[in-house]
């Protein structure tokens, strides 16, 4: 008899033949506006660990290894979470995870997920605990500078900061595309600054110490998000009624500048303006 895989093998496996890296979205779109592919490694990541906990969770109270058994397990598994008082996010993120692992929809489970609103998000909000801006403030002067994601960050070399500090290069961004950020107006100095402490262009301008894990970097991507979106936004009374964009639930009302939303987006490396509307402006 084969020895039995272990559940992060199965899942790792089903959810791998899902990958389309590189790949545009919108191609593989079904009549419910959703691909059945995962076209970014932090998206397969977290859903790597999600199924992961998953299948953990449903061998351990029914003696079952195989995931593939799994599903009929998947509304039980996602009441309990509920049942835990966790977060709309990330249970709507189990539900992802999971309706991908079964080649599935969110709306396919027979549940009510609690709705998600935009003032329960906890990421980087509040009161910064445990991280002193001061000991690390030249590198949160660049983050709020650019707008980099952490792995951006890490990845950064000199060689991709151009020289007046105007424009950062990223070489693998969400999804593995690249793309060239601008320099927030005014900001150019706390850009090349860091630069000049790099004696190779090959030399990666941050280290590992530079990016402590509690240092809020989607908070700084937001404050630069905002900043960008005031320089280009037009006054609302001057934007034509196809360009504007009117918020829905808990913004209800609020009216953004479509043209640019789609500008701060692209410098964020997002293709949707309703990330922009919800998780940055």
């Amino acid at each position: 008899m084969s020895k039995r895989k272990s559940i992060k093998y199965q899942v790792r496996g089903k959810l791998t033949k899902r990958l389309a890296i590189g790949k545009k979205r919108h191609r593989y779109k079904d009549k419910r506006g959703r691909s059945p592919y995962i076209h970014s490694w932090s998206t397969y990541n977290s859903y790597v660990k999600h199924c992961i906990a998953f299948g953990l969770w449903v061998r351990s109270r029914y003696d079952i290894g195989d995931i593939d058994n799994m599903q009929i397990f998947v509304e039980t598994y996602l009441q309990w979470r509920i049942s835990q008082e966790l977060s709309a996010w990330t249970i709507a993120l189990d539900a992802a995870a999971l309706a991908k692992l079964y080649d599935g929809h969110i709306d396919d489970f027979d549940i009510a997920l609690p709705q998600r609103h935009r003032a329960d998000v906890k990421r980087s909000r509040g009161e910064i605990k445990h991280f002193d801006e001061a000991k690390h403030q030249q590198v949160v002067n660049f983050c709020k500078s650019t707008g980099l994601r952490r792995h951006e960050l890490a990845e950064l070399k000199k060689a991709d900061i151009s020289e007046d500090g105007k424009t950062v290069f990223v070489r693998r961004g969400k999804g593995g595309k690249s793309r060239t950020v601008p320099t927030m107006n005014g900001h150019c100095e706390d850009v090349t600054a860091v630069a000049e402490r790099c004696q190779s262009d090959d030399n990666k301008v941050f280290s590992k110490s530079d990016l402590p894990a509690r240092m809020p970097i989607h908070r700084y991507r937001a404050d630069y998000a905002k900043a960008q979106y005031q320089h280009l936004a037009r006054p609302v009374d001057e934007i034509p009624r196809k360009d504007r964009y009117v918020c829905r639930r808990d913004k209800a009302g609020t009216v953004y500048d479509k043209q640019a939303m789609a500008a701060v987006s692209k410098m964020l490396g997002h293709n949707r303006i309703d990330v922009i509307a919800y998780s940055y402006l």
